[in-house]
């Protein structure tokens, strides 16, 4: 991953859980673990894994111009094309309006 290729906010029906494997440290966000929250988490060779609760939307990111990142996930139970879900810019913003700068930056 690097600054041009993040991965954006999307959500699964399953837990996954990204590892940190080399790189830059990598920022995954998440929006909506609780009503209205927004919390990020760096990942990196310190801090190599977090999970991503069922339902969540996430997105990750490097810090522009830092780099790149390498990453790996992992779903279960199994991932399902059916059950991953592409994030609509306008419904995070709505929903989310304390998030407005990485939601257009991600969204």
């Amino acid at each position: 991953m690097d600054e041009r290729n993040p991965s954006r906010f999307h959500r699964l029906a399953s837990d996954e859980t990204w590892f940190f494997h080399d790189g830059v440290p990598l920022e995954v966000t998440f929006l909506g673990e609780e009503s209205g929250r927004i919390r990020s988490v760096l990942l990196s060779r310190g801090n190599p894994q977090v999970l991503v609760p069922a339902a969540v939307w996430m997105a990750a990111r490097v810090a522009p111009g830092a780099g790149w990142a390498l990453a790996g996930c992992v779903v279960s139970p199994g991932f399902e094309y059916q059950d991953f879900e592409r994030a609509d810019r306008d419904r995070l913003l709505r929903e989310f309006p304390g998030a407005r700068e990485i939601v257009e930056a991600l969204g």
